[in-house]
């Protein structure tokens, strides 16, 4: 469970029918025609807030139930949790049980308050409340600006995604980035331990390299001077890796440490690769000679790692003075390669890079096929989807080259494979959009950077099924939304700025992975453009 989350009860039941039409019924404040029935759920939110707030301030009891607690008190037992935080200290906590929902709650309230109020300004205070019922869904807010924010497990929720919104993270990612860069290597983190204001001290190569593309890709879309200015400095961190040794010449040396000044004597094919990408993405913006020599040289030591069946070899590492090589088979590392060597083949036209990445691609699809187009491999848990995607976005990068059948075969069925374990149900809020074997927004953020990419080859394809994939996109897209770290849900931090715009590892671990971000970033910039004004994804409260 979350830190953030002292309640231990919000996350979300299913909602009984029955308590809404009561609350129709028998409450002229929640008349349907005033309102509607689908904002009844959240003007409760207010109202029990509100009702809060009064006994907070004022710390009268309350001499009349109001209105609309009435029909509620009929639907009991409940149990009430309000905690009180001021600047992401618990100031206050108070939990109570009753038959009556008026009592329970303001039971909660009252203990909530603490016996001293001297230095709590609740202005600057915010209530965490949580009424809960054996039968119904629980009442679960978060107040922000004076408004009651809906929770969706113990994030705040998202219900309508629009294409303003999307610009938003965007920038909030841009920002997070540019944040967390550090202020003299110029290199980036892996993660970021928001509870510990940690970042280790290993400055990443792979984190760095993608970090940079995205922010290259952000420019094109807002042209920000910063990106500009911190550009060349990425860059030559990047560069400063590779290593010129003549066993592992090419190489990107996969950290650096901080403390020790120094590179670890490690490499894996799967930094480079993904080198490879930012560097091609440079050279093709400035054609800076250096770049592409680079990219070559990283590419012949990627020739290297391949085995003659097509498979590859994912690192070499020094083990006290022996280099030792790690064999297994890995779908995210084999299609890292063969996406890197596609490219360099489009950008080179070497016949080397082609060679290999076709004996790549082969292997690659004969292993989809006996698999049945969802993949497994040596390093993944069987039911994880990021080994599938992989396939996905390797074969559309070699499909590029010249449009290979089989390839683009093989990318468009497990694509749809992919699509089918993606969680649709709306009235599991916390859960939509995402993709079933990983909770993670690195691993779920890829797969919307994939489905973004198949999206673009579909429409200039003219594919006929583009739909499906639009539409999962955009449902993932609010799932990750949802959760990225936002001034909404980051009550609980008593330092809440470095984190805002990073996208939540997962739900049990408060802290932000680089490549979360870029993945997620990606992928809105994949589809932004072809989207309209107004809602694209609306999620009904029942």
């Amino acid at each position: 469970m979350k830190k953030r989350n002292p309640c231990g009860a919000l996350f979300l039941a299913p909602l009984c029918g029955a308590l809404v039409l009561m609350m129709v019924a028998e409450c002229r404040f929640f008349s349907a025609a005033a309102i509607g029935a689908q904002e009844i759920p959240d003007e409760l939110r207010q109202q029990t807030l509100r009702f809060v707030r009064q006994l907070a301030e004022t710390g009268l009891p309350v001499q009349e139930i109001p209105s609309w607690m009435k029909p509620l008190n009929h639907h009991g037992p409940w149990a009430a949790d309000v905690t009180l935080y001021r600047q992401g200290e618990i100031r206050g906590k108070g939990q109570a049980a009753d038959p009556l929902f008026s009592s329970a709650l303001e039971k909660a309230a009252k203990a909530a308050m603490p016996a001293s109020t001297e230095g709590l300004d609740l202005q600057d205070s915010r209530f965490l409340i949580s009424v809960t019922s054996p039968k119904h869904r629980p009442i679960a807010l978060i107040e922000w600006h004076g408004k009651a924010e809906e929770l969706a497990g113990n994030v705040t929720a998202v219900r309508v995604l629009d294409k303003a919104l999307i610009f938003r993270q965007i920038e909030a990612g841009k920002q997070y980035l540019l944040r967390v860069m550090h202020p003299e290597k110029h290199g980036f983190y892996k993660k970021y331990d928001v509870l510990r204001d940690d970042f280790g001290n290993r400055l990443r190569t792979i984190y760095s390299a993608s970090s940079l593309l995205t922010l290259l890709k952000i420019s094109d879309v807002d042209s920000d001077k910063a990106i500009a200015g911190v550009t060349p400095r990425i860059a030559e961190f990047l560069l400063s890796m590779q290593c010129q040794d003549q066993a592992t010449h090419g190489a990107f040396y996969y950290a650096y440490y901080l403390d020790s000044q120094t590179k670890q004597n490690k490499f894996v094919v799967g930094t480079t690769s993904k080198a490879i990408f930012t560097l091609l993405e440079l050279y093709r913006r400035n054609q800076d000679p250096r770049y592409l020599e680079a990219a070559r040289s990283a590419g012949d030591w990627l020739l290297t790692m391949l085995n003659p069946d097509g498979s590859v070899i994912n690192q070499v590492k020094d083990h006290n003075g022996q280099w030792v090589y790690d064999k297994r088979y890995s779908c995210l590392y084999t299609g890292q390669v063969l996406s890197a060597l596609s490219r360099l083949y489009r950008t080179t036209l070497d016949p080397r890079y082609y060679t290999a990445a076709e004996m790549i691609a082969r292997l690659t699809i004969k292993r989809a096929r006996a698999q049945k187009y969802f993949m497994k491999d040596d390093y993944r848990y069987p039911e994880d989807p990021v080994p599938t995607s992989w396939v996905v976005m390797s074969l559309l990068d070699f499909y590029k080259i010249k449009r290979d059948a089989a390839a683009g075969h093989t990318l468009f069925k497990s694509a749809r494979v992919l699509l089918k374990r993606q969680y649709r149900n709306p009235d599991d809020l916390v859960n939509f959009g995402r993709f079933k074997g990983t909770e993670a927004t690195s691993g779920n953020g890829w797969i919307g950077e994939v489905l973004g990419e198949v999206y673009a080859l579909g429409r200039e394809e003219k594919k006929k099924d583009l739909e499906a994939f639009k539409n999962a996109l955009l449902r993932l897209i609010r799932w990750l939304i949802q959760n990225t770290y936002s001034e909404k849900n980051m009550f609980f931090l008593k330092t809440p700025a470095k984190a805002i715009g990073g996208l939540i590892r997962n739900p049990h671990e408060e802290s932000v992975r680089t490549d979360a971000v870029c993945h997620g970033i990606n992928g809105y910039l994949n589809i932004w453009q072809e989207l309209n004004e107004g809602p694209l994804l609306t999620v009904p409260e029942k």
